[in-house]
């Protein structure tokens, strides 16, 4: 995922900006089975574009010269699409029509976070970052667009991240 950030100083290591979200992921599982003395196998291929933006507010601490130690709060919204599709090497596989062969899902996600971070300051306008580990609480809803009914799930979860998955590197620049 590319996050570029763009914020503006509204007083000494207090700033607030916006972030530009996008990413692209393709992934594809295979399972193996057996069936009446002969190998089947099943695969699944998944292809999902994101993109949204968000604001953010940004505490910094100098820590020495140029590095910094910083919290920063952050809305966002995100819109995904996936493709998904199955295919079979057993002919006598029917898929229903609650779980088709090929499905296109949208998702719209709205995200609260809390995180912490580090910053070396290249420039006065041009810093380095990067933080892992967030507070969180996500909402989202998530429409099959291949079902005729109760094609909407909605979910909200909140926790505690320390995982990769949290983990960014990336660069700021500084109005």
């Amino acid at each position: 995922m590319i996050i570029p950030n763009v914020g503006y100083y509204i007083a000494e290591n207090l700033s607030v900006g916006i972030n530009i979200k996008y990413g692209i992921a393709h992934a594809v599982q295979t399972q193996n089975y057996t069936l009446t003395n002969s190998i089947k196998k099943n695969t699944y291929t998944y292809h999902t574009t994101s993109y949204g933006g968000g604001l953010f507010i940004r505490k910094q601490i100098e820590l020495h010269e140029k590095f910094y130690l910083f919290v920063q709060g952050e809305l966002n919204y995100m819109y995904q699409f996936q493709k998904k599709t199955k295919e079979s090497t057993d002919t006598t596989v029917v898929y229903p029509t609650s779980d088709p062969a090929y499905q296109e899902l949208t998702t719209h996600i709205v995200n609260i976070s809390l995180f912490p971070g580090f910053v070396y300051k290249v420039s006065p306008k041009l810093g380095i970052q990067s933080s892992i580990g967030n507070i969180f609480f996500n909402n989202s809803i998530i429409e099959n667009q291949n079902l005729l009914y109760d094609n909407h799930n909605k979910t909200s979860n909140y926790g505690i991240s320390l995982n990769m998955d949290s983990f960014y590197l990336g660069l700021a620049y500084y109005f």
